[in-house]
């Protein structure tokens, strides 16, 4: 299993998370400024710089490379 969320960037972190029942969701006060009728989100907070190779990053999109470190997370726990 692979995982890249709110919560954690792996397996342990998220299961650290949910033990400590830690909530992944904060206030963006940035979507008040935009009128956001919801001013609440779950932030990823991780570098993918760091975890994803230049020549590979630059042809993938937040999402993707989110996909990517998971992916890579699950392969190597399979």
């Amino acid at each position: 299993m692979g995982i890249v969320s709110s919560i954690g960037n792996n397996c342990a972190e998220v299961e650290a998370s949910l033990r400590g029942a830690q909530s992944g969701i904060v206030v963006a006060d940035e979507y008040h400024d935009l009128g956001f009728r919801s001013q609440v989100h779950g932030s990823i907070d991780i570098d993918l710089e760091a975890e994803i190779d230049r020549k590979l990053r630059r042809f993938m999109g937040a999402s993707a490379a989110y996909n990517y470190v998971a992916m890579r997370e699950a392969i190597a726990h399979s």
